[in-house]
């Protein structure tokens, strides 16, 4: 048995299996079954910090005091748009 790897767009890949399956020359295995292939489906991901670094840190207070602030503001109404828009009727 000769041993072959296949990419294959993902649009076309029910097509692909299918015919492949139905001619039946060749035995279909997942990737995620071998090893040294198993990191072309799903890469390492890096290993995160559980610092955060202090710039950042006060970065992100700063904004999130910032919309604390702006949480309370209400925005005036802008007299051009109600000029501009169309008088509604109640009913």
């Amino acid at each position: 048995m000769t041993r072959l790897t296949i990419g294959v767009h993902a649009a076309k890949r029910d097509a692909m299996v299918a015919a492949l399956h139905e001619a039946g020359v060749v035995e279909l295995r997942p990737i995620v079954d071998e090893a040294p292939l198993r990191e072309l489906v799903t890469p390492p991901s890096p290993p995160r910090s559980p610092v955060i670094p202090p710039d950042i840190a006060a970065a992100r207070s700063r904004i999130e005091r910032a919309v604390e602030i702006l949480a309370t503001v209400t925005p005036e109404k802008n007299p051009v748009v109600a000029l501009l828009s169309p008088h509604q009727t109640k009913k």
